[in-house]
């Protein structure tokens, strides 16, 4: 199974009517200014590769403006993180966010699993390995 990029699953959540913040994903430095200039707001840029930590690796970048927007997208477009070369970027609307969960469905092919894995924390955020090692309590999986 293949793994979905962020935007990706986005694009999945919006299909099914659940909200998601305003963006889209961009290949170019200039396709990453042209959203932000349509969104019209200061915007986040994340570097779409299929790995967590990104904001830690240098792979989240926050903009106020289109300028801003663009040279961000220019910094991440190419660049390698932790061995994965970013190819594209989600720009979208930076949000003021008052609490964050983490949920994903990982596939897990250990012999004693053999399948999707649904996770979730009341501590999210970014880091997920780091969360459930200092707070075991705070994750649950269901196999």
């Amino acid at each position: 199974m293949p793994k979905l990029q962020e935007y990706q699953g986005k694009k999945l959540l919006r299909n099914y009517g659940i909200p998601v913040p305003d963006g889209d994903v961009a290949s170019t430095a200039k396709k990453a200014r042209e959203i932000a200039t349509k969104l019209q707001k200061a915007v986040v840029i994340k570097a779409q590769v299929g790995l967590t930590g990104r904001l830690q690796a240098g792979g989240i970048k926050f903009a106020d403006d289109a300028d801003e927007a663009e040279t961000a997208a220019a910094e991440l477009i190419g660049k390698e993180i932790k061995g994965l070369k970013v190819e594209k970027v989600l720009v979208e609307e930076r949000l003021l966010v008052k609490e964050e969960f983490y949920a994903s469905v990982v596939v897990n092919d250990s012999w004693r699993v053999k399948g999707p894995v649904l996770m979730f924390s009341t501590k999210g955020g970014t880091g997920i390995e780091k969360i459930t090692a200092q707070f075991p309590g705070k994750v649950t999986r269901m196999n």
